[in-house]
């Protein structure tokens, strides 16, 4: 991948072209498949009738401060050569971040390269039509 279409791709421009390829006009956001701004509104339409603003902040935070610190208690096992099939307890924080986090963080995260991936797709599959 070069790297006008990577930085395309971060900043969600409308047209780059591909290693020798023609223009991929429809990045996330900007394509037919939508699905991060679906769930955005969803979400915040949920928040906003539920009052539920502050208690979400705060699973987010928790669940990325939990994740983050498994990584690293993990990664500082690893380093002075212990934690060697012991890591039950770095899994189920994790797990329990990952679940904390989910509706503020992880979901638009992972929509969003969905709805890159799928309007990429696309359109290089409606390149290749009307070049045929």
């Amino acid at each position: 991948m070069n790297t006008t279409l990577m930085t395309a791709m971060v900043n969600g421009a409308s047209t780059t072209t591909a290693t020798g390829g023609g223009p991929i006009t429809a990045m996330a956001g900007k394509g037919p498949v939508q699905l991060e701004s679906a769930f955005s509104d969803f979400w915040d339409t949920l928040v906003g009738a539920t009052g539920f603003g502050a208690i979400e902040k705060l699973m987010s935070i928790v669940g990325v401060c939990l994740v983050v610190l498994a990584v690293l208690k993990w990664a500082w096992d690893r380093r002075r050569g212990g934690g060697m099939g012991q890591s039950g307890a770095v899994w189920g924080a994790l797990l329990v971040g990952a679940i904390l986090s989910a509706p503020a963080v992880l979901f638009p995260v992972f929509l969003f390269i969905l709805d890159t991936v799928a309007n990429g797709v696309i359109s290089i599959w409606n390149d290749a039509k009307n070049e045929a």
